[in-house]
């Protein structure tokens, strides 16, 4: 394997040697082409025109010289007009043949087409004296003239034509020797293309027994690496089930640890046991969420958490928000801020569960690392209608983090350093569980932050939205609206939200509101407040232990903190707003619901009894599922809370049979299970459970299923 790597770090060398090898067989391929088409372009000394134009324009001259002679032997009239014809036919052939291309050509290669032109010109002029000649006494005194002409033209054209074939076979030779120089050269062009070709056929034969090897590794290596996948999928099952058993063996204590330890059940014990009890019971509520938050992991890395598509209210989201800042301790000082639309009932479509574990795990670090100043939660909602971006912004004035430590707070148990896990705790899971929501929801999440300057941290989702309510801002009326302005920052975010929301110009009264933020008592300063309102109605914004020492007053309406936008919008305009009293569903009895409770753990039973003891159902109760069998087979039930892990016979078992028997008409029956995992809920549903309750759970879990599955004409329910 080691040889094989080392052969292929040699490819990309062995590629470029490839590439510069082509190159040169290509450049020299080249080269011998254009020298072959160099050597085809020069042409062979045209000996066959230089001899016929030698030649046969001396003999023709010969000829005319012949027929002036002749002519001097016989005059005659005759002979004079047949000596004309003759010169005139041996002068058109002998400036046909000088006159034509080739030997324009070759003359002027080899020779002066100049002074072959004169003698072409001279030619032309002696014949056409003798063409001129009419009588025969006057020829006979010109012929011995012309004849002498010939003859000196004769010499002057033997002389030229002597030079050109002199020039012609020098040329002749310089081909010769350049042709012989052509074959040497390319014998080396064949010789170093040879060469070369052979040098390409083995480069590359060695690259192809190279990929042959390759090919052989990387396919032994997917087999390898299938395997190892098995093995890992193998090993993933075997945790999946480990932490399943894990966490159902956890849960179960868990259930009794925080049903028990709920301090609505420890009303009359004195204030240090009721501290006592609701540390266990946070505590409890802490194990369980990093049990969560780990199976959420678990879920997310093995690609089994599914996402819900469900409509939900943006407004149910800000006011489980604003729940989670009453519930979580902050530190004293430190002031929340809420800001939301205006129009806050709109409806989306996606997973509110989901949504909202994002927004508390953010909210819960800014709670857990601001110690002074404050924490705004900002809703935003941009491009409203089938891809609006829903925008959440969770800002804090806390310890903040620093760049480096930027690079790794999304990775699984990982907080900023060492000493943020000593001092706050934590299992670094927040972020990490963050960061993999988002992804599956296919937003954004941004977070920035400076040391000691506090952290700003933005989720952006695209969800479609299938409702918002129709809004006509009209102008604000700042003259009825006036916020008391104590120089904080605090006033400045509400004075903002006042300008923002537009409030409409036909609101039933004036506003003075007032934000308190220090540790004297409302009552106190109610005096100072009503005067500074100026006959205003005083709207204070404080906190709900607060409100809870106050007489009501017709001058007074007070918001609970924290501070949200739409709340304080509603009630400026005369709209009832629910307090956190009322968002958290009434406890009711349930006199004539008939429940079966199938549980072996003892202790299980006495938490689930006491949840349905506070409901008004006293049930009866069966250890196993052959027990429950048992009771369904002498009673109608309305309700059945079956265990799934039992001895004797299981939950899965005991439904089997009550299909098979038609045991359960009209009943709904409900899988109590510490088993959590969704393909565990898939198969509890397949098997024909209407629901499914994991443990641990609490008196409004329990409340929710009897309301959603059994509130029938027939059961009487009565809130107290």
């Amino acid at each position: 394997m080691r040889k094989l790597m080392k052969q292929n770090s040699k490819l990309p060398i062995l590629a470029i040697l490839l590439v510069t090898l082509g190159s040169a067989l290509f450049f020299l391929i080249a080269a011998a082409f254009f020298s072959y088409q160099n050597m085809t372009s020069q042409a062979m000394a045209p000996y066959v025109s230089i001899v016929n134009n030698n030649l046969g324009a001396k003999t023709k001259l010969l000829h005319i010289k012949s027929s002036l002679q002749d002519f001097l032997v016989e005059p005659s009239a005759a002979n004079l007009q047949k000596t004309q014809i003759r010169t005139r036919i041996m002068r058109a052939s002998i400036e046909n043949d000088l006159r034509s291309h080739a030997t324009i050509e070759l003359h002027s290669d080899y020779g002066d087409f100049a002074q072959l032109d004169a003698m072409t010109q001279g030619l032309h002029q002696l014949t056409s004296r003798v063409a001129a000649l009419k009588e025969v006494t006057s020829a006979e005194a010109v012929m011995p003239s012309l004849i002498s002409e010939i003859d000196a033209l004769y010499d002057r054209w033997n002389t030229y034509t002597s030079e050109v074939i002199l020039q012609v076979e020098h040329n002749q030779s310089d081909f010769l020797l350049t042709r012989e120089q052509f074959y040497h050269q390319q014998h080396w062009y064949y010789l170093a293309i040879l060469f070369v070709s052979i040098l390409i056929i083995a480069l590359v034969f060695k690259l192809y027994i190279d990929q042959v090897r390759l090919t052989r590794f990387t396919q032994q290596q997917s087999l390898d690496m299938q395997e190892a996948k098995r093995a890992a999928e193998a090993s993933a099952e075997t945790k999946s089930k480990f932490l399943a058993n894990i966490s159902h063996e956890v849960r179960t204590p868990l259930n009794a640890i925080i049903g028990l330890s709920d301090t609505d059940h420890y009303l009359n014990a004195s204030e240090q046991i009721r501290e006592y009890i609701d540390l266990i019971h946070r505590s409890g509520k802490h194990l369980l969420a990093l049990m969560n938050d780990i199976l959420d992991i678990s879920k997310i890395d093995s690609g089994k958490l599914t996402l819900e598509q469900v409509e939900f209210s943006l407004k149910d989201i800000v006011d489980d928000t604003r729940v989670l800042f009453h519930e979580r301790t902050q530190t004293p000082g430190v002031e929340s801020f809420i800001i939301t639309p205006q129009d806050c009932d709109m409806i989306f479509y996606g997973d509110p569960l989901r949504l909202f574990q994002i927004i508390s795990n953010l909210c819960s670090n800014a709670i857990k690392f601001t110690h002074e100043g404050q924490i705004k939660v900002a809703f935003t909602v941009q491009n409203r209608g089938p891809n609006s971006v829903l925008q959440i912004c969770v800002s804090d004035t806390g310890i903040g983090i620093s760049e480096a430590q930027l690079q790794k707070v999304f990775d699984e148990f990982v907080q900023a350093d060492d000493s943020t896990t000593r001092k706050y705790g934590g299992t670094g899971l927040g972020l990490a569980i963050c960061q993999k929501l988002t992804n599956l929801m296919q937003g954004t999440l941004r977070i920035e932050s400076e040391l000691n300057r506090g952290t700003h941290v933005t989720l952006s989702l695209t969800l479609p939205l299938l409702h918002a309510p129709h809004f006509e801002p009209k102008p604000p009326c700042p003259s009825d609206i006036l916020v008391h302005n104590d120089g904080s920052e605090y006033y400045s975010t509400i004075q903002h939200d006042v300008n923002r929301l537009a409030l409409l110009a036909d609101h039933t009264e004036s506003y003075f509101v007032y934000y308190h933020h220090n540790q004297r008592l409302i009552a106190n300063i109610l005096p100072t407040l009503y005067e500074e309102a100026g006959g205003r109605k005083l709207l204070v914004i404080t906190d709900i232990e607060q409100q809870q020492n106050l007489e009501s007053s017709a001058k007074v309406e007070y918001l609970s903190k924290p501070y949200v936008s739409y709340r304080m919008y509603e009630l400026l305009l005369g709209k009832p707003t629910p307090s956190l009293a009322t968002i958290t569903m009434p406890h009711k009895t349930y006199l004539d619901l008939q429940v079966l409770l199938v549980e072996d753990v003892h202790i299980n039973q006495l938490v689930a009894t006491h949840f349905l003891a506070r409901l008004g159902i006293v049930p009866d109760m069966a250890n196993n599922g052959e027990e429950a069998l048992a009771r369904m087979r002498k009673q109608a039930y309305d309700l059945v809370l079956m265990d799934i892990q039992m001895p004797v016979m299981d939950g899965l078992q005991a439904m089997k049979v009550i299909q098979a028997e038609q045991l359960a008409k009209g009943a709904m029956i409900i899988a109590v299970t510490a088993n959590v995992f969704e393909e565990d809920e898939k198969k509890y549903r397949q098997a024909g459970f209407d629901d499914i309750l994991a443990k641990p759970f609490n008196v409004d879990a329990l409340q929710s299923v009897i309301e959603t599955h059994c509130l029938t004409n027939k059961v009487k329910s009565r809130t107290v």
